[in-house]
């Protein structure tokens, strides 16, 4: 990205990009630190073993054998330290600052934002005597806190599996075949790489291929966001309320997912569910502290998202999904 000698490209992704990629690796290393605790000290309570599960959409999947819990807990810590080490190799490769083509920038910027908006939401939803509920989840944090946030932190392997990278990924080979045929490449770019480059990488996939955003994944991400919401009170945790703000997240995941791949959403799962839950695992520990750290992260990256978002609808930057169809952007 050269700039001009008028600095038309010198706009707002220069002057945040900085502070995104901030909140990422601190929020990153605030995750892990939390993860590592909890291993320390729920040593005892995680040396139960469970039935791993996951979602196919509505479907609920239950894998016939028992798994360590402590076991499970290193496994995720092991699996999200490898995804954020290729969010970061990734960031690096796309050489772009821009929310919409920069994994690191978009992880930084809607993390925080999806968090303030999910406040928003569930503050509407209470003046209208709308419940969300999770009283549930409270409940369980009192009476084994290391295992509920164990399950916080599985979830976002297990929901974005079933709710985003299996119904994507099969949409996105679906139209990369169809592209393929049509355009007579089918003898540069295999069905088998296709479809391992559908699940793992798609947005390297379409962009290579000059796959823009349209109506085949517009409807996707509303569908698979729907019903995601729609999960979080189908399987009983929640009241209806919820629906609307895992909804609204769920979009964002969604197209994470499709803009980058599995090592986006994943992350922004992991940082969204652990977030908002360190505070109920570490309620006698420093709890005052991780409130006064959620507020200034909330506020820093709300303001500098707010000034982004503004410059671009005033025409200041092109923020536009995808950029030229070739790989890294």
């Amino acid at each position: 990205m050269n700039n001009s000698s008028g600095g038309t490209r010198k706009g707002p992704e220069g002057r945040v990009f900085p502070l995104f990629i901030s909140l990422v690796i601190l929020g990153f290393f605030v995750m892990l630190l939390a993860n590592i605790s909890v291993m320390y000290f729920g040593r005892s309570e995680l040396s139960a073993a469970g039935f791993p599960y996951f979602f196919i959409l509505l479907v609920l999947i239950i894998v016939p054998f028992n798994i360590s819990l402590s076991i499970l807990m290193a496994v995720l810590t092991f699996l999200y330290i490898v995804l954020f080490s290729y969010l970061i190799l990734e960031s690096r490769r796309t050489g772009s600052k821009r929310i919409f083509r920069n994994p690191s920038s978009y992880v930084g910027a809607f993390i925080p934002f999806l968090l303030l908006i999910s406040l928003v939401i569930e503050l509407l939803e209470e003046s209208l005597g709308v419940k969300i509920g999770g009283s549930s989840i409270t409940s369980a944090f009192t009476s084994a806190p290391y295992t509920t946030y164990l399950s916080l932190i599985y979830a976002p392997f297990v929901e974005e599996l079933g709710f985003r990278i299996i119904p994507l990924g099969l949409l996105i080979f679906c139209e990369a075949l169809y592209i393929s045929r049509k355009s007579n490449l089918r003898e540069r770019t295999s069905s088998g790489r296709m479809l391992a480059y559908s699940f793992l990488l798609p947005g390297r996939l379409r962009r290579n291929m000059g796959i823009k955003m349209g109506s085949a994944e517009i409807a996707g991400i509303l569908i698979t966001s729907a019903l995601f919401g729609y999960a979080h009170y189908y399987f009983g945790a929640w009241d209806p309320g919820k629906i609307a703000q895992a909804a609204f997240v769920g979009a964002f995941l969604a197209i994470g997912f499709i803009e980058f791949g599995p090592y986006v959403d994943i992350i922004m799962h992991w940082f969204f569910n652990g977030f908002i839950s360190i505070y109920d695992v570490f309620a006698n520990v420093f709890s005052e502290l991780i409130v006064v750290l959620e507020f200034l992260l909330l506020l820093i990256s709300g303001v500098a998202f707010l000034y982004y978002f503004i410059e671009w609808k005033s025409g200041g930057i092109d923020s536009s999904f995808n950029g030229d169809p070739v790989s890294g952007d």
